[in-house]
C-alpha cells in the first residue's frame, strides 16, 4: 500500500533513521534492484544482508561510538559499508586509494578511528598498523544468521559524515 497522509511511510518520515528507511525499503521491495556497479548487481535484501554482517563485524571488533575508517574504491561493497556504518549509528572516514599515507594518517588520527573496514587487502596499509589500528575486511565478517549480538538502533541524530579539512 502507498503512503498516503492517512498511512504515513517510515521512509517519508524525517524523524526516521537512515538505517530505518533502508529497512523499510528492503521488507517492501527486498528482490527490487538495489545497487549496481561494473556488473555486479545486488538486490535490496543482498546489500541488506552484506550491510548487517559488516556492521556485525566492526560491532564486535570496536564497540566504540568513534567514527569507522572504510578503506577501498567506489564499488557495492562499499556502499554495503557505508550502509553498515549508518546502521551502527556511527560516522564513517572514508580513505580511497588515491590518498596519500600522509593524509590517510591525519585524517585517522584527526576523527579517532580505532577500526578500519578493508574492502580488500590490497586496500590494507602500513600507516593502518602504524596507527595500531584494528583492520577489518571480508574474512572479518559475521553470518548475521549465526549472530548472537543485536545490532544498536540508532536515532535520527546518530548518522553524521565527518568532514576534516586541513589548514595550509
Amino acid at each position: 500500500m502507498p503512503a498516503t497522509s492517512e498511512c504515513p511511510s517510515e521512509i517519508d518520515d524525517l524523524e526516521t533513521s537512515i538505517s530505518a528507511r533502508f529497512e523499510a525499503v528492503v521488507k517492501r521491495n527486498p528482490d527490487a534492484i538495489a545497487v549496481s556497479h561494473h556488473g555486479r548487481t545486488w538486490t535490496y535484501q543482498q546489500l541488506n544482508r552484506r550491510a548487517d554482517e559488516i556492521a556485525l563485524a566492526i560491532q564486535r571488533h570496536d564497540a566504540s561510538d568513534t567514527p569507522v575508517a572504510l578503506a577501498g574504491d567506489t564499488s557495492i561493497t562499499m556502499v554495503a559499508a557505508v550502509l553498515a556504518t549508518f546502521k551502527l549509528g556511527r560516522p564513517f572516514v572514508f580513505i580511497g586509494p588515491e590518498l596519500p599515507d600522509s593524509r590517510s594518517e591525519y585524517l585517522l588520527k584527526t576523527t579517532g578511528c580505532h577500526c578500519v573496514y578493508c574492502e580488500s587487502p590490497e586496500h590494507q596499509r602500513g600507516v593502518f598498523r602504524q596507527l595500531d589500528l584494528k583492520i577489518l575486511g571480508p574474512d572479518s565478517e559475521v553470518d548475521f544468521n549465526e549472530a548472537q549480538d543485536p545490532l544498536p538502533t540508532p536515532g535520527p541524530d546518530d548518522h553524521r559524515i565527518l568532514r576534516v579539512t586541513e589548514r595550509t
